[in-house]
């Protein structure tokens, strides 16, 4: 693919198309993030926003801030994703990255910032329609108010998970 896309940004820019100079970058910044090349993807995606930004194409524009919320999201920077994913629009990413900051905070013993966090993306979750990540929210919940020593609201996340995931 990426052959392909170097054939396609060359002739791009040959041709002086703009628009297909950038939409062609973020292809190459996303088949990067999928490949773990983190540097090049970086690389085209912030050269496909400040492009998008030129020409005042939107629809590229968000593309690269879906881009950079994954990237940022692959990377641990889970603030950074949740902040790209608002940009972009994108509820169901806003969601995945206020889960993955949610899970974050668990890790770091922070239950009440990660409590915050989980609530949102349970919202989320449930108004997309989600069933397996509105799961695992619930999973999570389940291990916060285990911690903070609420067992009964724990078995009631646990069980609540299990019915949903018996769904799926």
């Amino acid at each position: 693919a990426t052959s392909y896309y170097f054939e396609s940004l060359r002739l791009s820019e040959e041709v002086k198309d703009a628009y297909s100079t950038t939409n062609t970058k973020n292809n190459l910044a996303n088949v990067f993030l999928k490949k773990n090349q983190l540097d090049l993807c970086t690389r085209f995606v912030k050269e496909a926003l400040a492009g998008a930004l030129l020409i005042k194409a939107e629809d590229i524009e968000q593309e690269s801030y879906e881009i950079l919320g994954n990237l940022n999201a692959q990377k641990g920077n889970y603030k950074e994703a949740l902040d790209k994913a608002i940009k972009a629009e994108n509820k169901e990413a806003e969601a995945a990255a206020l889960f993955l900051l949610g899970l974050a905070y668990y890790k770091g013993g922070r239950l009440h910032a990660a409590l915050k966090q989980v609530l949102l993306a349970l919202k989320l979750f449930e108004k997309a329609g989600n069933i397996s990540d509105h799961a695992a929210v619930l999973g999570l919940l389940g291990l916060i108010s285990w911690k903070e020593g609420d067992t009964d609201k724990a078995f009631q996340y646990f069980n609540d998970e299990l019915r949903l995931a018996e769904t799926v």
